[in-house]
């Protein structure tokens, strides 16, 4: 075959092949245009490129082995039957474990290796209501966890298998509560170690949170016991320990206030409208009461304003500020006003006597 020198570089040469392709040769004193023949270079670069694009398959099918069977993130599924899943990088199932004995009757129907992970999830929830775990009238609960070295993509797949699990449960006869959570990968080995599921394990201690007392949760034993009843001692914890908020309180405060006030008003109308009553009975108002010190009445508001007038005269009456009762005298003021009549009709006779 031949090719053209197109550049020359010390001891090195590049030869454009009639096929357009460009070569690397040993610079025999070329010159740059000349035409040379490369049959046994060429067998021997054509040879070179076929290995280089062999190698660059292994690593490429190395790769995508490595990428496909090696575990990239974990999937736990709890409601009684509690099940793990190891997931590649592809989102698809590498292997669904058992993790306790229900789990182990809910798989045995199931083939679940190389599906995507949100069908494996529905294939597992709807497998265990069809043993009847949503059966009854409780509420039934599933819990889903998800661990994987990028936080963002467990969380996000978190969301996708809660969407996936409320799909199937929707239609249930009892309503399903789904909760799906991420967790480290350090929850999963703790969880391992405890013989559970980091979503099992993250519920329990939830409970914990939630009691007035801690301590008085033992995690070994709730560990054990179905999902739907960690999720109602949850509920129950969190109705026993409710406070008011405070605007219920000035509301309550508010309201007994307002009560007490209509009942006092009620009172002091009763004493006006009694008060009224016995004024219409004897056509006179009460009198006013007499100092306990000083033996006087006591001055009322009308009293201070001035004198009334009387209807008849149109002249002020002058028993409106005059003392019901003299402290010295004893008497009343209408047995005084008669003598002092006595006297001045005595005086009228006598002057008559003089005429």
């Amino acid at each position: 075959m031949k090719a053209v020198i197109v550049e020359i570089k010390g001891h090195n040469a590049a030869a454009l092949t009639d096929d357009g392709c460009i070569l690397k040769v040993k610079n025999k004193k070329y010159a740059i245009g000349q035409v040379i023949e490369l049959k046994t270079a060429w067998k021997s670069t054509k040879f070179m490129v076929w290995a280089a694009s062999a190698a660059a398959l292994v690593v490429l099918l190395g790769t995508s082995a490595w990428a496909h069977f090696t575990p990239y993130s974990y999937v736990s599924l709890d409601v009684n039957p509690s099940i793990e899943y190891s997931v590649n990088r592809f989102g698809r199932v590498l292997t669904a474990a058992a993790v306790n004995n229900d789990g182990e009757e809910i798989l045995q129907d199931l083939s679940l290796t190389n599906k995507p992970i949100e069908d494996a999830v529905k294939e597992t929830v709807d497998e265990i209501a069809q043993n009847g775990y949503f059966d009854g009238t409780d509420p039934g609960g599933i819990v889903i966890s998800t661990s994987g070295p990028n936080d963002e993509d467990s969380q996000q797949l978190a969301q996708d298998l809660q969407a996936a699990a409320e799909e199937v449960t929707k239609d249930s006869t009892v309503p399903v509560e789904v909760e799906a959570v991420s967790v480290g990968l350090a929850r999963v080995q703790e969880a391992r170690t405890l013989g559970t599921t980091p979503g099992k394990l993250n519920l329990v201690q939830k409970l914990q949170q939630s009691s007035a007392a801690p301590d008085s949760v033992n995690v070994e034993d709730w560990l054990n016991k179905p999902v739907k009843e960690i999720m109602k001692a949850i509920q129950q914890n969190k109705k026993d320990v409710k406070i008011p908020d405070a605007s219920d309180g000035q509301s309550t405060a508010s309201s007994q206030a307002d009560k007490s006030g209509q009942a006092v008003s009620s009172t002091a109308g009763s004493e006006t409208l009694s008060g009224a009553a016995q004024t219409k009975q004897t056509g006179k108002a009460s009198a006013p009461a007499s100092s306990k010190e000083t033996g006087k009445p006591s001055v009322s508001s009308d009293e201070t304003a001035g004198p009334v007038e009387s209807k008849t005269t149109g002249k002020p009456n002058s028993s409106s500020s005059e003392p019901a009762e003299s402290k010295a005298t004893g008497k009343s003021g209408a047995v005084t006003a008669n003598q002092n009549s006595a006297e001045k009709q005595k005086s009228n006779n006598g002057n008559g006597k003089n005429k």
